[in-house]
């Protein structure tokens, strides 16, 4: 009589097969979760460097607002001495005090705030995030006493502008001027009496010089608000390293 042996099975379970495919789905499953936990932690860790910077460039705007304060401080000093200049005998100023004061005075300064990394971590959207929600207030806060301040800017530069253009032809001797009007500004020698002016074009330049006291004064306004929110945002910012 024959014998016959069953050959052995090359197939698997259908239990084997499930057990397999759960294993593989929880696999890639673990492994998606761990990666989003990784991209997770190094945008949490992208975003405090980004942070870090923002305090830093807040720094070095609180540095140029308070030299421009007291920049704009001595500007109000100066109009204040133009303005008795003007309305002083000419044959009694000595022109090196006059021309020094009437050119010093011309100079101005534009604000340019360090700010790209205030935009980049706006538009990661770092700032609508809760833990940084104290901070974006302060940011807005600083943001709104900037806007305020190039505003200002525009209009003083126009003003500045009118000053050079149509008072100072008025209020000075063309050649002295034109020795004095270099930069850096050179030392004239000093000597009694200026170029007689017109009492009109006198009055016209008393109010430039009112006006520009008045922007100074706003000036003053806007950084000692941008200073106060810069140093509570950096303020923050370092105490949550």
């Amino acid at each position: 009589m024959e014998h016959t042996h069953p050959s052995p099975s090359i197939s698997k379970s259908t239990k084997q097969y499930l057990a397999e495919f759960f294993m593989l789905f929880a696999a890639v499953t673990l492994g998606f979760f761990a990666e989003n936990i990784r991209e997770k932690i190094a945008d949490k860790e992208r975003s405090r460097e980004l942070i870090e910077v923002v305090a830093k460039d807040l720094k070095s705007d609180v540095e140029m607002l308070n030299m421009l304060k007291d920049f704009e401080t001595e500007k109000i000093k100066q109009c204040d001495t133009f303005r008795t200049l003007l309305s002083a005998d000419p044959a009694t100023v000595d022109q090196k005090d006059y021309y020094r004061v009437l050119t010093n005075y011309s100079v101005f300064f534009v604000f340019t705030p360090n700010d790209k990394s205030r935009i980049d971590a706006e538009s990661k959207g770092y700032f609508l995030q809760d833990e940084y929600k104290e901070l974006s207030d302060y940011i807005r806060k600083y943001n709104f006493w900037l806007s305020d301040y190039k505003e200002l800017d525009k209009l003083y530069v126009g003003h500045a502008q009118r000053y050079l253009y149509d008072i100072i032809p008025l209020i000075t001797d063309p050649e002295i001027y034109d020795r004095q009007w270099r930069y850096p500004f050179p030392e004239l020698e000093s000597k009694k009496g200026i170029r007689p002016m017109d009492p009109a074009a006198t009055t016209k330049a008393k109010y430039y010089l009112s006006h520009t006291k008045a922007c100074m004064d706003t000036y003053k306004t806007d950084i000692d608000s941008m200073v106060y929110y810069a140093n509570k945002a950096i303020e923050l910012i370092e105490r949550n390293k």
